[in-house]
């Protein structure tokens, strides 16, 4: 991600968070500050995402099954003084999705799967990325009620919202300086409508929201 849809991501997810009321039976441990909100990025790489995540979130739980990556991170964090991120080295199945939940208990999951397959050829079938999100989403919902997707700009909107089901609240088409970057899809467990489709042109400091429209 660039440091700018980075940044982006960042303003979503606390946006999700501060559009919520927490009551005293939202959570399994009692009620939960607003500003106080945890996320995990399952899919960490270099970290970028991490990092705006941490400006806003009480707590980020980065994970990475390649280990240079995760000793990368970890050094730049403690450069950068990233004391709200811990880094995980792990490698994204339904059994370990389901033990990270359970230990971490996060507000939000976000995945950005790898468009890679054999021989690194480009894919662009949610299946057919690393991780498979429709593997491993319902095992995600049974903890978490929000999970924020970053998928190809290439990806088919249509396709993409078909194939999530209707958990799919809003799909962000995020542009940067005249050229669209990447999808950023929100999907509610308590969500059972339309999604709404956004586009979001940032242009070096500034943020330009077009109309949405139903989907």
């Amino acid at each position: 991600s660039s440091s700018a849809t980075g940044k982006y991501k960042a303003e979503v997810a606390e946006k999700i968070m501060g559009s919520l009321d927490f009551a005293p039976n939202d959570r399994k441990n009692g009620s939960r500050e607003r500003e106080e909100w945890s996320i995990m990025d399952m899919t960490g790489g270099l970290g970028v995402d991490s990092w705006f995540f941490c400006k806003k979130a009480s707590k980020v739980i980065y994970c990475e099954m390649q280990e240079p990556l995760c000793k990368a991170a970890r050094h730049n964090y403690q450069i950068l003084k990233a004391g709200n991120i811990t880094v995980n080295n792990i490698q994204i199945t339904p059994e370990s999705c389901r033990r990270l939940l359970a230990e971490h208990d996060p507000d939000i999951v976000y995945i950005d799967p790898a468009r890679r397959g054999e021989g690194g050829k480009k894919v662009f079938l949610i299946e057919d990325c690393t991780p498979d999100v429709l593997t491993i989403k319902d095992e995600i919902f049974r903890h978490v009620r929000h999970i924020l997707i970053k998928l190809s700009p290439m990806a088919d909107i249509t396709m993409v919202c078909q194939r999530l089901g209707s958990t799919c609240r809003e799909v962000h088409v995020v542009a940067a300086s005249g050229e669209c970057k990447e999808l950023l899809i929100w999907m509610d467990r308590e969500w059972n409508n339309e999604a709404a489709i956004i586009s979001v042109e940032i242009q070096s400091q500034t943020l330009s929201h077009h109309p949405f429209f139903r989907f």
